[in-house]
Formats: C-alpha cells, structure tokens, sequence
C-alpha cells in the first residue's frame, strides 16, 4: 500500500535501496553525503545494496512503501520526473521542456532586419542588474549604431545611450533592477550597410554595490541580404525596380541598406544601370540572345529625340534643361519611360528591343546636358551628341551575319524622301523597310527576317541625292 507523506520536520526512515538510482530535481534531490539524506539543487547517486540508518530526509514529499522510499516528486509535480529549479528560481528540465538560465548572464543579437536597420539585443540573466555597456563591432565598420529604444530597458525606465565607436552604455538611475529572466533588452537601430558579421564586444554588467557580475557576449551575427531586393522581402521584383526609379528621380531617399541593395553594379549610386540589372535579374537576361552595346549617338534636332547603337539598348538616363512637354513616344510595347524635373528614364521591362531609332517627339525647349545608355549585360557607355547630319550616310548594319534580326541606321542632312529596300542574291524585292518623307537627323530601324531563308541579302537606300547598296548576311 502507497502513502503520499508530507514533511514538516524531521523523520527518520529506515530503508534499503535494491539498486543504484539517481535523483535531479529541484527541492527533493537526494544525497548520501555523510549518512544523511539532504535537499539540494544536484544530482546524487545512491549505492546499490548499501543501505543507510537513521538517514535524516528534509523537503519532500516523497513516496513511502512498507517503510521504504520508493519515488520523489520534482518540482513540475512528477513523481520520479527530473525537473528541477534553476539559478534563476525557475523549475525547468524534465517535462517542463524549459532549458535552464545560466549563472553568467549572457547577451545574443537577435532580429536582425537590414531593410529596417534594426536589431535586438537578447539578455539571459540570473541575477538583479542595475547597468550595462558594450560595443558593437563588424568587420567592415559600415554598421554606425544611431539609436537605443524599446526592451527591458525602456519598460523600466533606465537611460539608454548609443556613443562613440559604436558604445552602448544603459543603467539605472531610478533604482529600479532588471530583474532576472530571458528577454529583450533592447533594440538597436543602425545606419550604413554591408554585408558583413557584427558582434557584441567589451560586455560589461554591474550589480546592486556596482561589483562587476560574470557575463559574456554571444555568437556574431552574419548580417546578409541580397542585391536588388531593395524593400528587404527576400525577393527581386517590380517593386524593387520602382523603388530604385524613385531614387533615381530624386522622388525617395533611401536609408543605408536600400542604398547599397539599389547599387547593383556598384557604382556609388542608382542609374538606370540598377534599373536595367534589377530587370534583368528578374527576366534572367542570360536566356535572352542579345548584342552588347559598345557605341551609340543621340539624336535631338525637329523637336524629336532618337538614339543609335551598335547593339541592344536595354534602359537610357537623361540629365536635362529646359522646358518642354512629350507629346508622342515612338517606344514599343513593354518599354516605360518616366521623367523628374531635370531627369528622363526610359528602359524595357520585358527584354523587347527597340523598333524605331526616334524615342520621342515634344514640344519646347530641350537640352541633354548628360546621358547613360546601358545594355543587357549591365555595361555603361555614354551616347555622342549629335546636331543634324551634314551627309547622307547609311550605316553598316549590327549585327552582321545575324539571325534573325538586325540594326540599319542612317543619317540624313535634310528633310528627303527615302526608299529602303531589301533585296535577295537574284535581285528580287523581300521587304520594302520606308517608304516616304523622313525629317532630317539620325534614324534607326530593326530588319527581322524570321521568314527568310539562310543566305545572302542586300540593303539599298536611295533618296533624290544618294544611293548606297550594302551585303547582309542571314544565318540560321
């Protein structure tokens, strides 16, 4: 028959123990330390076929049977559980599935959120402290801490400073103690960003008389992110590129993780080159046959701006001055183009190359004072500026051989009627390119032979004052 016995004083039991057990809990561990049987916060081991006599047992309760001590229940109320209470007065272990505190109080980072430029400050402590001070470091000295706000701290009203080389100093003045316990102690907010690993150093923590209480930092912090992913949601999207365009148009100004997420060519700022690699990353542009660009012009004379190049144009930014409205854009289907008051934007969404040399028509004033033209692969060239032409020029085309499409652009002095035609090795006629009256400038068009067959073709310009014939050659 089992009896649950409650202990308020002394008892004195006789018993032998018929194998060796051992017991882990909080108020009720056994010991065999000089005959007597003693509360206490450690493991103690019992002999097996040792018997003990007027063993003194303090605590319980504790399982009797026939006289004999056969179970100790732990503090979460299991009987033979190993629960027990740790440093911080806490039962933890066994079925509480709780990890106990530790006597060294210990800081770790936490939440780390570079779009934010926030992170937490974690303590574990077992003891009542009244101040703190501790630097945070990272490997490339771009992380500047500018502010201290929120946790522990705050809630008990303590004085929280962040100060040089990145010091964060925080105690209390009111008298009011941290209590022990695992919680956030702060949060931290920063400016400046890298990829780098951030760290808690010269970790100091003062008790009730000011005595310096044992602690230590935690595991550094790889503090990651990915390029192009400007609004911080572990992805490279729309939203990225017209984050990146804001900045670029001087519409927002970014913290430090933006600024260095928006600058994917790291350059040590935003152009439409970051616009034209964050397309591409989310296009993946590498299974996209494309043409380098290594030269280009641009063209601003009646009132219309058209551009030039020797390969695929994926995005131009314009600096300019001067009044004036667009009134008529000549970009195809998949093509944006936004402007500030001294800046215009035109890139490809969707990786569609341009059809027409002429970008757009206005009306008023216009002067490019500066421009970037930037292909799929990123490269940066700046376009020459061109009055209108002196001569009647048909260019050679670009690419050539190509399959299946390639880039004539011509040049024209004055105001003409053009004839461009496409002509196969015997002399027939296979695509009438213009037909009509042209402005004078540059122009530019795309010949796509899809539907023609591998060979040799030819190109012939005519106007009222100059013929030129030029040899294309299709390969599929």
């Amino acid at each position: 028959m089992r009896y649950r016995i409650l202990f308020t004083g002394l008892l004195i039991i006789h018993f032998t123990l018929l194998q060796a057990q051992n017991y882990q809990h909080s108020r009720y561990v056994i010991s065999a330390a000089n005959g007597t049987i003693v509360g206490g916060n450690y493991i103690s081991t019992v002999i097996l076929g040792e018997p003990f006599n007027n063993e003194t047992i303090t605590g319980g309760p504790y399982l009797m049977s026939s006289g004999f001590l056969t179970s100790v229940q732990d503090c979460a109320g299991v009987w033979g559980g190993t629960a027990w209470i740790d440093a911080c007065g806490d039962c933890v272990g066994g079925t509480t599935g709780l990890m106990p505190c530790s006597d060294v109080i210990s800081l770790d980072l936490i939440d780390a959120n570079p779009s934010n430029q926030t992170f937490g400050i974690w303590i574990n402590n077992s003891f009542n402290i009244y101040g703190f001070q501790f630097n945070i470091t990272s490997l490339s000295d771009e992380i500047v801490i500018t502010e201290a706000f929120g946790g522990r701290a705050a809630e008990l009203d303590w004085e929280v400073y962040v100060g040089d080389n990145n010091l964060i100093l925080g105690f209390a003045l009111n008298g009011q103690a941290m209590m022990p316990g695992d919680s956030l102690l702060t949060h931290l907010r920063f400016a400046g960003f890298d990829q780098t690993t951030i760290c808690i150093n010269n970790l100091e923590m003062v008790g009730a008389d000011g005595d310096i209480l044992e602690s230590e930092p935690g595991d550094c912090f790889e503090m990651s992110a990915l390029l192009g992913d400007v609004n911080g949601d572990i992805s490279v999207d729309i939203a990225d590129v017209v984050l990146i365009v804001s900045m670029v148009l001087g519409n927002y100004d970014p913290n430090g993780y933006e600024d260095w997420a928006s600058d994917l060519n790291d350059d040590g700022r935003q152009s439409v080159a970051d616009i034209v690699i964050t397309v591409c990353t989310i296009l993946d542009c590498g299974t996209m046959r494309l043409q380098p660009v290594s030269s280009s012009s641009l063209s601003i004379n009646d009132n219309s701006v058209a551009v030039a190049a020797d390969g695929d144009i994926a995005g131009m930014q314009f600096e300019y001055a001067g009044e004036f409205e667009i009134i008529k854009s000549f970009l195809p289907i998949g093509w944006e183009m936004v402007q500030s008051d001294n800046t215009i934007l035109i890139f490809s969404m969707d990786g569609t190359p341009l059809m027409d040399d002429v970008l757009f028509e206005y009306s008023g004033e216009l002067t490019i004072k500066s421009n970037i033209i930037v292909d799929w692969f990123g490269k940066s060239i700046t376009a020459t500026i061109n009055t209108t032409p002196t001569d009647y020029i048909l260019h050679s085309a670009y690419p050539n051989p190509f399959n299946p499409v390639t880039a004539i652009s011509y040049e024209l002095p004055e105001a003409a009627l053009v004839s461009l035609r496409i002509y196969d090795m015997n002399g027939r006629e296979v695509s009438e390119l213009v037909n009509g009256e042209l402005s004078a400038g540059y122009h530019r068009l795309v010949w796509d032979a899809s539907y023609q067959a591998s060979g040799i073709y030819f190109v012939r310009m005519i106007t009222a004052d100059y013929t030129s014939t030029q040899k294309l050659m299709l390969v599929k």
